[in-house]
């Protein structure tokens, strides 16, 4: 289902991605091979709702490495989407996360450790 999948850096976007998702976190990551790291969710499990609370995001969502050549998909297993932008998922590979500011915070981003600098944020919801 996302095999297709390309990031488009220019448009600040992901490519064929699949209907009833949503890009949560797109950035540009240095961590070996990796060259984009990204945040997907089901657009109506994982964006807030009416209420106005944090969404539990865990199945719902997955995190995606790109390479130049391939594409890794990881399952989230728990995670949340915050209302005023943000948000947090863990991967179920040795306890690693990715941590992600909204648009009108300072910007704590981090892809599995990885601080990740304001300029190099294409999305954040």
């Amino acid at each position: 289902m996302f095999s297709k999948l390309r990031v488009d850096p220019h448009k600040k976007c992901l490519v064929n991605l699949p209907e009833g998702w949503v890009t949560l976190f797109l950035a540009r990551t240095r961590e070996s091979a990796f060259l984009f790291g990204a945040v997907i969710g089901l657009r109506d499990k994982c964006l807030p709702t009416d209420e106005g609370i944090q969404r539990e995001i865990g199945g719902f969502a997955k995190v995606l490495q790109f390479t130049v050549e391939n594409i890794h998909v990881l399952d989230v297993y728990h995670g949340h989407k915050y209302p005023q932008g943000g948000g947090l998922v863990d991967v179920n590979l040795l306890d690693k996360s990715v941590i992600w500011a909204g648009v009108d915070e300072c910007g704590r981003n981090e892809f599995f450790g990885e601080r990740i600098p304001l300029a190099d944020v294409l999305v954040t919801l």
